[in-house]
């Protein structure tokens, strides 16, 4: 009778398991259902190198007026000082190329984070001497209706 009895209960205890599995279960389920991030929000694999790549493509195109517009109004910092950094490095140095290859990206809801790794080479536009530089750096960019406009760039940068 006693073994009758313990089978019994661990059957119940088997079952209150089973319930307590579905609960949770069903608790996760609730509390996870809108959080399901939209096909809009889902973080394209290329979408951080492409963004790097047009930013210093422009740079090293020396096209201002294209990277005027890559920096956001709501730059964190002094946007005017970001872009008068870029205009110095222009003025200075000839020949410049910047390879970015992406270490991390991060996409929250539309702000796009992206760690780096750069190497730098360019010429000084008056003696003539040739600098190499890397490092790595982050970025920050908000995406806009007319594209990712850089919002943030902390640290140190190849431009710099």
């Amino acid at each position: 009778m006693e073994s009758r009895a313990r089978v019994q209960v661990l059957n119940q205890a088997g079952l209150l398991k089973q319930a307590l599995l579905l609960a949770v279960l069903t608790f996760l389920t609730v509390q996870t259902a809108g959080c399901v991030p939209s096909s809009e929000n889902t973080l394209d694999p290329g979408l951080a190198q492409r963004t790097l790549d047009g930013f210093f493509r422009n740079l090293q195109d020396r096209n201002m007026l294209a990277l005027r517009d890559a920096v956001d109004s709501q730059f964190g910092g002094d946007g005017e000082r970001l872009l008068a950094q870029l205009t110095d490095a222009l003025d200075a140095y000839q020949d410049i190329r910047i390879e970015a290859h992406v270490r991390r990206d991060i996409m929250d809801d539309d702000v796009l984070e992206t760690s780096f790794r750069w190497n730098r080479r360019w010429r000084s536009q008056e003696t003539g001497a040739e600098t190499l530089a890397s490092g790595t750096s982050v970025l920050r960019f908000r995406r806009t209706a007319s594209g990712y406009k850089l919002t943030g760039a902390p640290g140190r940068q190849p431009w710099q």
